[in-house]
């Protein structure tokens, strides 16, 4: 197997105590990922994220998940979104051409 010759670059959408505590803490140390932002409306988690990851981390922080999506220095996205999120920011990143990880559930209603 190879490895990449470039990081492959992560954002994220939502910065919630799970996704620092149980994904971005992993992205961060892989050495074939970078993280390359954070869009969440709420100050309070991408600070935490931010503490979280450490002080030397500067990532950018989006002011909304389309601007997130239409990023081209964005290869992938992490979906950490509250669950009503997830259906529409994951349509938006394929969309977008990027490779997605959607938390679990993918949408929360049949509709």
């Amino acid at each position: 197997m190879s490895t990449p010759t470039s990081p492959v670059r992560v954002a994220f959408a939502g910065a919630g105590r799970h996704l620092a505590r149980s994904h971005a803490i992993h992205v961060h140390v892989h050495p074939n990922a970078a993280i390359v932002g954070v869009f969440d409306p709420s100050d309070v988690s991408v600070a935490e994220l931010m503490e979280e990851l450490g002080a030397n981390v500067r990532i950018k922080r989006y002011a909304s998940f389309e601007e997130l999506a239409a990023d081209t220095a964005v290869n992938a996205v992490m979906i950490a979104s509250p669950d009503r999120f997830h259906l529409p920011q994951l349509v938006g990143s394929v969309e977008a051409g990027k490779h997605v990880f959607c938390e679990k559930p993918m949408c929360d209603s049949p509709e």
